[in-house]
């Protein structure tokens, strides 16, 4: 089965600016393989990442085939950044929302 697979994920620019999301295929991994680096998929390209649709808004179109896959939603923040963030504005989680869409393609 073959899907079109859009996903949108909107954030707050001051606390959320170096979001990124990726999906990469994960069906071929053993469940004893314990992957290091999640982002290792960018060197091979082996995965997808989004890219800036809009203002606060980040998107992922791509059509999958079957198989497993996995979301990653990750933040580039500096560390002076995350502490400024978590300690004097005491913010604990990073809040962000998305909207998915899988389309089945025929």
């Amino acid at each position: 089965m073959t899907i079109l697979f859009d996903l949108t994920l909107s954030f707050d620019f001051a606390t959320s600016a170096q979001m990124k999301v990726l999906i990469r295929r994960v069906d071929g991994h053993t469940d004893a393989e314990y992957i290091y680096d999640p982002l290792s998929c960018l060197y091979d390209h082996t995965c997808v990442e989004s890219a800036q649709a809009g203002k606060n808004e980040l998107n992922i179109d791509v059509i999958l085939t079957s198989g497993d896959y996995e979301l990653i939603i990750f933040d580039q923040q500096e560390n002076a950044v995350r502490k400024w963030l978590t300690d004097e504005a005491g913010l604990a989680a990073v809040p962000f929302a998305f909207e998915l869409q899988a389309t089945p393609v025929v």
